[in-house]
């Protein structure tokens, strides 16, 4: 008798065990501790070989783990006497919902829930959870589960918890607060009801809100690891030593793992504790070997740079760059650090490649207008105009509060580039904003002497004539004065050359020469000008002299 009620007893504790197991392992699921929550469901099926409950729960959680070809193969050796139970069905179809099979995926669940459990709402709950889990899954359907479950059971926070992840699934906001706030009128001590409504807030940016729920989330329960993950995330951007509290107080109360290490690189970078965050990145690097994510190499470049060492910090660029990874994680800023590298070291050309890049893959417009400047001063530097140009277009239109000299680099790099048709419109613009100042009309006429270098079309005529009047005004700048007198010099050379025009030529000298007496140029041309003047003059003469003795002839 005695060993009867041994036995019983014996049975009794170990099915308290894997109970004690599985709602453990749910538990730590809940409180995003999946590698605990893997453990404790792991001894569940270690207990009991046939607790299906745990069979599902560990697919659930080795989907969070990413492991789901563990999963198949965990379910593939569920024992004989298991095969059918519903809850074994319920993880095939989460397995299948996962692989995108939604038909196979419905089967397996109406087997599950089959009229003859209709009554059991935990079978409802379970397949509500496997679509919510999944990011295939009918979030309708397991709305229609969980209102089902509710008609039996409107006493249980778990369902309108569920329900409320659903709706927010279905980007359905206030339902899914009202979800929430159903599992706290139940239970207001729910840490996991809390924190889901802070995360539904945190999505609507209403800081009072999340903070608040947040806040009581780990009130309520001081373990509660998310919720401290979501305050250093929350704080991290503009208050690193309020982040790092959180973020001890999260890997204190999460599981051990190496991305909790990578956070740490990451908090000591943001507190420049630059040789404690390379200390430990190196740690990681050693420990874990060829298994080591990217981003520590990255985050030791940027430490190395804090520090000014180059040499290390392009080794870790390269480190970095080279890894197999989808270039679309690659940040704008990693790219301008390479550049920045490459620059110091003097290889300008690969340096202006990683710029733009850098450029390419950024989202800021300030930072974009910063990299604009740094890619046309650099093709100034290598006498590359047309680039230049490019890039001093871009600056310009970038800028919502662009300059006068702004919009006049861009002129004169198209001008040095010798695209000259376009840097006249860059002066045709920079004219018609700032009509008062004479560089639009200056620069507009030495384009155009440009477009018209044999002095045929008279093309710059107009600009330099309208650069006089406007730069007359100011005769006392010194440039504005240089500028007329060139003016002047070249109208003169027009009327001369082309026009032969020499007395009106003559007049634009002798206005040089009004504002420089000794102007070497203007004394010459004039020089020559009135010698040209005075043989025509003689020639003139000296021809109506022999056509009145022609007529006189002719008379007699």
């Amino acid at each position: 008798m005695k060993t009867i009620i041994l036995s019983i007893a014996l049975l009794f504790s170990f099915i308290l065990s894997d109970a004690q197991n599985l709602e453990a392992g749910k538990k730590m699921f809940n409180y995003q501790k999946y590698a605990s929550a893997d453990i404790a469901l792991q001894q569940a099926i270690k207990n009991n070989q046939n607790d299906a409950q745990g069979y599902l729960w560990q697919v659930f959680v080795l989907n969070k783990l990413n492991l789901m070809p563990e999963a198949k193969k965990l379910i593939s050796k569920t024992p004989a006497s298991i095969l059918n139970n519903p809850y074994i069905k319920i993880a095939k179809g989460f397995i299948a919902l996962n692989d995108k099979d939604s038909g196979a995926a419905k089967a397996y669940f109406n087997e599950a829930i089959n009229n003859d459990r209709k009554r059991d709402p935990a079978l409802h709950i379970a397949v509500a959870i496997a679509n919510v889990e999944s990011i295939n899954g009918d979030n309708l359907f397991a709305i229609n589960l969980l209102e089902d479950a509710i008609k039996k059971d409107k006493k249980d926070p778990e369902i309108y918890i569920i329900e409320g992840d659903a709706y927010r699934k279905l980007l359905d906001a206030s339902n899914a607060f009202t979800a929430y706030n159903n599992a706290l009128d139940i239970d207001k001590n729910n840490a996991l009801a809390n924190y889901k409504l802070g995360k539904l807030f945190q999505s609507q940016e209403n800081k009072d809100m999340y903070l608040m729920y947040y806040n009581k989330a780990i009130t309520i329960d001081p373990q509660f690891a998310p919720a401290y993950y979501q305050l250093f995330y929350i704080f991290y951007s503009y208050s690193p030593k309020i982040a790092k509290e959180y973020l001890d107080l999260y890997i204190a109360n999460s599981d051990k793992s190496p991305d909790n290490d990578y956070l740490k690189v990451d908090m000591l970078y943001l507190l420049k504790n630059y040789s404690d965050a390379i200390k430990i990145a190196n740690q990681i690097a050693v420990t874990e070997g060829g298994k080591t994510k990217p981003r520590i190499y990255k985050l030791l470049a940027y430490c190395y740079d804090a520090q000014n060492d180059s040499l290390k910090t392009e080794i870790q660029l390269k480190k970095y760059f080279s890894a197999d990874r989808d270039i679309s994680d690659y940040a704008a800023a990693d790219y301008y650090l390479m550049g920045k590298i490459l620059e110091k070291k003097g290889q300008i050309d690969d340096a202006i490649n990683w710029y733009q890049k850098a450029f390419s893959n950024e989202n800021s417009q300030p930072i974009e207008i910063s990299d604009a400047a740094k890619l046309s001063s650099l093709y100034q530097k290598q006498k590359d105009f047309q680039d230049q140009a490019y890039w001093a277009k871009k600056y310009y239109s970038l800028k919502p509060d662009a300059t006068n000299v702004d919009l006049f680099n861009w002129g004169v790099a198209a001008y040095n580039a010798k695209e000259y048709l376009a840097a006249d419109s860059v002066f045709a613009l920079y004219q018609s904003k700032f009509p008062d100042q004479a560089f639009g009309y200056y620069w507009r006429a030495r384009c155009n002497e440009a477009m018209d270098t044999a002095m045929e079309s008279g093309i710059a005529i107009p600009h330099y004539e309208h650069l006089i009047e406007v730069a007359s005004k100011e005769l006392d700048n010194a440039l504005y004065k240089k500028w007329v007198i060139e003016a002047y010099g070249y109208i003169a050379a027009f009327e001369a050359n082309t026009n032969k025009q020499y007395d009106t030529a003559l007049t634009y000298y002798d206005k040089i020469l009004s504002l420089d007496s000794t102007n070497e140029a203007a004394l010459k041309y004039k020089d020559v000008l009135e010698k040209i003047i005075r043989n025509e003059h003689q020639i003139e003469n000296h021809q109506a002299i022999s056509n009145k003795k022609e007529e006189k002839k002719a008379s007699n």
